[in-house]
């Protein structure tokens, strides 16, 4: 006999022979448990820990041995559904599709104007290297060219 424990992912129940047999599934072995005719002492979504002995399909609960009901845990069918894209319940307009993604493409240019001013102005101190009445940090220097540079950029699309 071997010890299992892990949370019980569903309990089914069949007939067969006149009697009603149980089993369920866990998550921690992904594999079946039958009880026989024993009416299963927890419920989907318990953690339990009891004996059994392994087989081919499903494994044997020890129904002679007590099965403990460790704790519960919260079980949703979501958390069993094959992995894909989350819907939403919400449809969007053509209108609202568009005017989201303008507002996207406003965030998204910005950083791109930030980026091509703060590449412009490393470069202008790579081109000069150290000088006479440079600010005293590198980092300043690279700021303030930064500043200019999309204040230059903002001028020339205001115009």
């Amino acid at each position: 006999m071997s010890n299992y424990s892990g949370v019980v992912r569903k309990i089914f129940t069949n007939q067969f022979g006149g009697k009603k047999l149980y089993s369920f599934s866990m998550d921690s072995d992904k594999s079946y448990f039958n009880l026989g005719e024993k009416t299963p002492s927890f419920s989907e979504g318990n953690t339990v820990s009891f004996d059994g002995a392994p087989g081919k399909r499903a494994g044997n609960v020890d129904v002679k041995s007590p099965i403990t009901v460790v704790g519960e845990t919260v079980v949703t069918g979501e958390d069993y559904k094959v992995g894909g894209a989350k819907r939403s319940v919400e449809v969007m307009t053509k209108d609202q599709y568009w005017s989201n993604r303008e507002a996207n493409d406003v965030k998204v240019q910005k950083v791109i104007q930030v980026q091509a001013a703060r590449n412009a102005a490393i470069q202008l101190l790579q081109a000069t290297g150290p000088v006479a009445g440079l600010p005293d940090s590198y980092e300043d220097f690279i700021n303030t060219w930064t500043d200019t540079f999309l204040k230059n950029n903002e001028d020339r699309l205001n115009a």
